[in-house]
């Protein structure tokens, strides 16, 4: 599965590739903000996308992402622990959402959720 990965940090990046791989997740996309994400998504569409929420633009790029492709499994990783920003980020069409600092296992178990969670959207518009 093809994972579009948008992140300024190129070691946020890593870290997050190290977590991927072990997932079988190894086909993957750096962005290093939301316009590079934008012609990322225009090329071809991912399976997973993974975005830094503190980005500029990052909400407007998930809701883009999500009216593109409605069972898209899209992860939030965010610095900002506010109840407010995990719903901010929800509302505008996050699968999941994920507080730094996590730990390898935490951010994987959201991952799987997001990924389990967009496939039982999509059987159940089928």
């Amino acid at each position: 599965m093809r994972t579009l990965l948008v992140d300024d940090s190129k070691t946020m990046c890593g870290i997050v590739r190290s977590i991927l791989s072990p997932l079988g997740l190894n086909d993957v996309e750096e962005a290093e903000d939301t316009a590079e994400a934008r012609a990322a998504l225009d090329v071809a569409a991912p399976g997973l996308v993974v975005i830094d929420g503190g980005l500029d633009g990052a909400l407007d790029l998930v809701r883009e992402a999500r009216g593109r492709i409605a069972d898209l499994p899209i992860v939030m990783i965010s610095a900002d622990p506010a109840p407010v920003a995990s719903r901010e980020a929800k509302a505008a069409g996050a699968s999941v959402y994920v507080v730094k600092p996590f730990t390898p296992d935490v951010l994987s178990q959201r991952i799987a959720e997001a990924v389990d969670g967009a496939g039982a959207r999509s059987s159940r518009a089928a």
